[in-house]
């Protein structure tokens, strides 16, 4: 009795415990300072990990103000170079080895990979609005992604 009473407790401890490695890593969102940057103001700002483990940027959406609908969805990892929105140019994106470094929709903002030393900042984008940035008919939502996605709202 006593044997079997141990090897059942065994067993449900090493499943509890292989159960919380797979949930982590699966589940894995980036860690991030914040979700939602507002371009009310010239001054810019920066979105980071503050785990300072890598994130990417896979995905982006651009929303009208107007009724907050999804005018157009852009997936980076087919490293496409124009944002375009109802057959119109409004931005571009650039990439080194395949990972955005700069997205740039003019009269909007301007995003762009942190190149500093601050270790704070290791991953890291500067996020910088336009003298217009309130009059634009767009904001985006960017996809941020370690394993899992967490949104990121830039209005």
């Amino acid at each position: 009795m006593r044997y079997l009473f141990t090897l059942l407790l065994m067993a449900g401890l090493i499943l509890i415990t292989s159960c919380n490695k797979y949930d982590d890593q699966n589940s894995r969102y980036p860690s991030l300072n914040k979700v939602a940057f507002s371009l009310s103001t010239q001054y810019s700002d920066t979105l980071y990990a503050t785990d300072q483990k890598e994130f990417t940027i896979p995905k982006m959406e651009i929303m009208s103000r107007k009724n907050n609908t999804v005018l157009s969805e852009i997936n980076f990892d087919s490293n496409n170079n124009d944002l375009i929105v109802d057959n119109t140019k409004i931005g571009q994106v650039r990439y080194i080895n395949g990972k955005v470094t700069e997205i740039d929709v003019p009269e909007l903002c301007k995003i762009s990979r942190y190149n500093g030393t601050n270790e704070k900042y290791k991953f890291a984008y500067i996020i910088q609005p336009y003298t217009k940035a309130l009059m634009s008919p767009y904001y985006l939502v960017l996809l941020a992604k370690d394993i899992a996605p967490t949104e990121i709202i830039i209005r």
